[in-house]
């Protein structure tokens, strides 16, 4: 029997395939949108309410993509780090900075990290027992009452950790008093990081605490401010 089904011509299938491929289109431009507006709100929550990244997602910060963006030696070099030097590293997490400081002020040299999570610490050291634990300090303490005396301080730096902190300005009040007249404070952020500020923020929070900006380096998915301690 003969079909009452008509063929579709070459118009009509390219009807049909413009509508599919609108529909979804907008179903994907919706997706993002969510998906947006979501990280908008938690970006917003971490701002008002900010909590210390947790040991669970620890694996996430030494993961080969973040690397791609975040190479350590290429993210520690505006701090012109050098042998002799005493340095703070506050919230090193899970140490992927750390080494790197260490070597880049061995021999005679002192690194301080201080993280307010003891398991994080406890990881770092781990993976630190074939570095020269001679120059790493690591310390619990909280970045608002720093276990570290006046003045004894060249450099310190925070990567990913200022937005986390939640006495920012006590905190940061305690890097300038660690920090020796013309210290180099540095303050880096990444725009992956579900706690992300733009530079102008942080170098506001910064300079309200009484250091002088100095340089700002960018990349593709980060930046770095310097500070001088004045």
């Amino acid at each position: 029997m003969p079909s009452n089904k008509r063929p579709c011509n070459k118009a009509q299938t390219m009807t049909i395939f413009s509508k599919r491929l609108l529909n979804l289109l907008r179903w994907l431009v919706i997706g993002l949108m969510g998906a947006g507006a979501l990280q908008l709100a938690g970006r917003i929550y971490l701002f008002f309410w900010p909590k210390p990244t947790p040991l669970i997602v620890a694996p996430l910060l030494r993961h080969r993509w973040r690397l791609r963006y975040r190479d350590p030696e290429h993210t520690l070099a505006p701090l012109r780090l050098h042998p002799g030097m005493r340095v703070l590293e506050l919230g090193p997490g899970v140490g992927l900075f750390t080494a790197c400081a260490a070597r880049a002020i061995a021999p005679g040299g002192v690194l301080l990290s201080v993280d307010l999570q003891r398991a994080m610490l406890d990881r770092l050291r781990r993976d630190l027992q074939h570095t020269a634990a001679s120059t790493i300090s690591l310390q619990v303490g909280d970045a608002q009452a720093l276990p570290i005396a006046d003045a004894s301080v060249d450099c310190a730096f925070l990567i990913a950790v200022l937005p986390m902190i939640r006495g920012r300005q006590r905190a940061l009040a305690e890097l300038r008093r660690v920090l020796r007249p013309g210290g180099l404070l540095a303050v880096s952020e990444e725009i992956l990081a579900p706690e992300y500020v733009p530079p102008a923020i942080t170098r506001y929070w910064c300079q309200q605490a009484g250091f002088k900006a100095l340089k700002q380096v960018r990349g593709r998915w980060c930046y770095l401010l310097t500070f001088r301690r004045v």
